[in-house]
């Protein structure tokens, strides 16, 4: 299967996830074998702990940190900053990273020939430890 391939991951793998993915509604199966896509923008969000978002986000981690020495600097971007913050503007924060997703989103899909697949992942996250009282 080229989708595997092309994503290294088994062939298993990528027919479980296509078979899910059209069980969700997020694709469907054209009367030409091809796969076309019924949602234009998926995001899936969870106020509570999420095992299968968990999982999700740990192995897009590992394959950021496997691009590190497996795809050249014109290929990826790398970046990061660590700040001190005002907690309670956490959540205005959290408003301007899903904004520029949304746009990033809007931007790339106008593109004029879709042939790569790129993950664009913000981790915000405390690195301070909470003082336990």
């Amino acid at each position: 299967m080229n989708l595997a391939r092309k994503l290294g991951i088994s062939p298993l793998e990528a027919e479980l996830a296509l078979s899910r993915l059209v069980r969700l509604k997020i694709l469907e199966l054209d009367t030409n074998g091809k796969y076309r896509r019924l949602q234009n923008d998926v995001r899936v969000e969870s106020s509570e702990k999420n095992d299968a978002l968990r999982s999700f986000h740990g192995q897009m981690l590992q394959k950021a940190i496997e691009s590190l020495e497996s795809q050249s600097p014109q290929e990826k971007y790398v970046g990061s900053e660590t700040i001190s913050i005002d907690v309670s503007q956490l959540p205005m924060i959290k408003q301007r990273i899903d904004d520029f997703l949304d746009e990033m989103t809007e931007l790339l899909e106008g593109g004029k020939e879709l042939t790569e697949t790129y993950h664009m992942g913000i981790q915000f996250f405390r690195l301070t430890k909470v003082a336990k009282s």
